[in-house]
């Protein structure tokens, strides 16, 4: 076995099923009435990660285990929040609504990997979620896939 660390860059992209969601004090809220003509509404949120973790892996390293915490703290700014594009008579606008203080400002979770091979599947579960506390919305966003 060993352990693992690293430094990554996490950056997720929530589109929603209805395109009316507008971000109020404590809820993403559908509001079609003030913005009239949305064709949709996304949400960016940015980490920067830094995981720490356990592999086991068998001695010709065709097959390993592993066991990671990924702790990460949020990155605000330009590029994140809500981003709703809408047109009106006089056009087409994009609003974009910063979320600072709505997000949980620091995260952590549990990452589980299994390779076999080239192929690394993983799936990684959240602890917290995505909003603080005040939040209505509890979002708990699980990640899954595999690396080659």
């Amino acid at each position: 076995w060993s352990v693992k660390a690293g430094l990554s860059f996490e950056s997720d992209v929530y589109k929603f099923n209805n395109p009316a969601i507008v971000l109020t004090s404590n809820a993403l809220a559908v509001d079609a009435t003030s913005y009239p003509g949305i064709s949709k509404s996304r949400m960016v949120t940015r980490y920067i990660d830094m995981p720490v973790g356990f592999r086991w892996k068998t001695k010709d390293s065709k097959f390993s285990l592993g066991l990671s915490a990924v702790p990460g703290f949020a990155i605000t700014g330009k590029h994140t929040g809500l981003k709703v594009k809408h047109t009106t008579n006089d056009g087409k606008y994009t609003e974009r609504t910063p979320i600072n203080g709505v997000i949980n400002p620091l995260k952590c979770d549990v990452r589980m990997e299994v390779k076999v091979g080239v192929i690394k599947l993983f799936v990684q579960l959240p602890t917290m979620p995505v909003f603080n506390e005040d939040f209505e919305q509890k979002i708990y966003p699980i990640k899954f896939g595999f690396l080659l």
